[in-house]
C-alpha cells in the first residue's frame, strides 16, 4: 500500500467510526445525540488504552460533528471547529451515503422539527431482510427481521443461518445485545492504532460486529441497510472527496476556500460535482478457462483455476488502490471474475485505469 497522508488516514478512520454512537446510544435508549455520545465513548476508550486522545482529535471531531445540527452547536459548546476540519468531509460523505440508505435527511431541519421526528425512530427496530422489498401479493405487508448477532466465532448464533423472522423485537432484549456489542467494540478499538496499517483491521472489526446492526431505526422505512455497510460506504466516499479536493485545490472555484465553505455552505453546488467514478473490473472468458477440463482430478483443477481467477482480480484491485492511494473501503464487491470500486474522478482517472 502506498503511503497515505495523515489527513487521508484520519478521514478514513473518522468516517468508519462516525456512527459509533448508534451502537452506544441504543444501550441507553435516549439522552444526547448519537454524535456526541459516540465521540465521548471513543475519547474514553482511546484514553483507557493509554493513548493521548488529543492526537486523534480530528477523528473524534468526525464522530461528534458529522451532522449539521451538531456542527451548529459547536459554538454553543465553546468548541472551535476549524473551517478546514475533516469533519466537514465526513458530514457530506455521510449525507451522500445516507441517500443510498434511503433515509430521510433530517440535517437541514430545525431542532424543533427534529424533536418532533424522534417519535418515528425506535431502538427496538432490527435489520430487515432485503427480501422484505419483494411483495408477492397486495396483502403482503410483513417484514422479516434478522437476529441482532455478530459474525464472530464465539457467537453461538453465528453457527446457524440468520433466517429472518416476523417477531416484534423487544427493547429490553435489544438493550442487552447492544451492551454486548458495545463491550466488543470497546475491546477491539482499544487494541487498534489509528494508522494506515490498521485500517483493514478496523474494517474487519466493524464487519464482524455491525453486519446485523441496522444503520437507521426509522420505523417509516425498511431498515435493510446494515450499520457496517453505511460506515464503509461513508469512508469510501470520504476518501474520494478528500483526494478530489486535494487534486483540484488550485482550481478557481476552490482557491482560498475552506472545507466548510465548499462542503457545507455551498453543499448544493458540490453535490453536482462529478467527484466519483464507479469502476468495474471484469475478466472475460473465465467460464471456458475454468470449466474446460478434459483430464482426471477435474474437481481439484476446477478449484485451483477458480482460486487463480479470484487472486488475479484481487491483485488488480490492490494495484488500483495503490495507484490512487486508497484502502479496501473503496472496494464494493469482488467475486466471479469481477470487482466494483468507487474511485475519485480525476481528469486522468480513465488514463490510469
Amino acid at each position: 500500500m502506498s503511503n497515505m497522508s495523515q489527513d487521508l488516514v484520519n478521514v478514513i478512520y473518522g468516517c468508519l467510526l462516525h456512527d459509533l454512537g448508534k451502537v452506544t446510544r441504543r444501550v441507553t435508549g435516549g439522552g444526547v445525540g448519537h454524535g456526541h455520545h459516540g465521540a465521548s465513548k471513543l475519547e474514553e476508550w482511546i484514553q483507557d488504552s493509554g493513548k493521548d486522545s488529543k492526537k486523534f482529535q480530528d477523528i473524534i471531531d468526525c464522530v461528534r460533528y458529522h451532522m449539521a445540527g451538531e456542527i451548529s452547536k459547536a459554538k454553543k459548546d465553546n468548541y472551535k471547529l476549524d473551517d478546514n476540519s475533516i469533519a466537514y468531509i465526513c458530514y457530506i460523505a455521510d449525507n451522500i451515503a445516507a441517500g443510498v440508505d434511503r433515509r430521510n435527511d433530517l440535517d437541514d431541519e430545525t431542532e424543533k422539527e427534529k424533536e418532533n421526528t424522534y417519535s418515528h425512530w425506535s431502538n427496538q427496530l432490527r435489520e430487515a431482510s432485503i427480501f422484505s422489498l419483494l411483495k408477492f401479493n397486495s396483502e403482503d405487508k410483513q417484514h422479516g427481521y434478522h437476529k441482532l448477532i455478530t459474525l464472530e466465532a464465539e457467537d453461538k448464533d453465528y453457527l446457524e443461518p440468520n433466517i429472518p423472522n416476523l417477531d416484534s423485537p423487544n427493547f429490553e432484549k435489544n438493550k442487552s445485545v447492544y451492551e454486548n456489542l458495545e463491550k466488543k467494540l470497546k475491546q477491539r478499538i482499544k487494541e487498534i492504532d489509528f494508522d494506515q496499517d490498521n485500517i483493514d483491521s478496523l474494517i474487519n472489526v466493524l464487519e464482524s460486529i455491525c453486519s446485523y446492526v441496522p444503520s437507521s431505526t426509522n420505523k417509516d422505512e425498511i431498515a435493510d441497510i446494515s450499520l457496517f455497510d453505511h460506515l464503509k460506504m461513508t469512508a469510501a466516499l470520504g476518501s474520494c472527496i478528500y483526494l478530489y479536493l486535494e487534486k483540484n485545490k488550485y482550481k478557481k472555484e476552490y482557491t482560498q476556500k475552506t472545507y466548510k465553505t465548499i462542503l457545507k455552505t455551498n453543499a448544493t453546488a458540490f453535490y453536482k460535482e462529478p467527484v466519483f467514478k464507479l469502476v468495474k473490473i471484469g475478466l472475460s472468458g473465465i467460464q471456458n478457462f475454468i470449466y474446460t477440463i478434459r483430464t482426471k482430478n477435474a474437481a481439484k483443477i476446477l478449484r485451483s483455476r477458480s482460486f487463480y481467477v479470484e487472486m488475479l482480480v484481487e491483485i488488480l484491485v490492490d494495484e488500483l488502490l495503490e495507484e490512487f492511494s486508497l484502502s479496501r473501503v473503496n472496494v464494493l464487491d469482488t467475486g466471479g471474475g469481477s470487482a466494483f470500486l468507487i474511485l475519485p474522478n480525476f481528469k486522468n482517472t480513465e488514463k490510469i485505469l
